[in-house]
């Protein structure tokens, strides 16, 4: 099996977790203001890289593109911890732990930040040492 053929199928196995990603972009920027573009559910192959999808999402702010860009984390920190609330509360078939399973595995792999989505993090950090820091002096 070639590599295009094994990065399919991976794309395939974790594509509930990459629509996750993707929508958790567009409807922070959505909530924010944001204007957004095409969205991208399908693999892109590149030269040294794969993207799994994509959103379009206009200029905007340091913070807002900030928050933007860390929303599927927190989704799927929210998600994750009802599937582990809802597995724990109530006793299911054996079937519904493994699916529970599947959706914590494509949810966690799909939670990564990549660097577009970092970008302008930084001076977020430096505001937030700053203030820290003026905490901790003040104190």
């Amino acid at each position: 099996m070639n590599i295009r053929k094994k990065i399919l199928f991976l794309a395939i196995l974790y594509f509930p977790g990459t629509v996750l990603h993707e929508l958790s972009h567009y409807f922070a920027a959505k909530v924010l203001g944001v204007p957004t573009g095409r969205i991208s559910l399908l693999p892109k192959f590149e030269e040294t890289q794969v993207e799994l999808g994509h959103v379009e999402i206009a200029r905007t702010d340091f913070v807002r593109r900030f928050i933007i860009g860390i929303a599927p984390l927190i989704t799927g920190i929210c998600i994750i911890a009802a599937v582990l609330f809802f597995s724990f509360k109530y006793s299911y078939q054996w079937w519904i732990y493994i699916l529970f399973g599947y959706i914590v595995l494509t949810i966690l792999n799909s939670m990564h930040l990549s660097k577009s989505d970092l970008h302008g993090a930084w001076k977020i950090l430096v505001i937030l040492a700053l203030a820290l820091a003026l905490i901790i002096a003040l104190h």
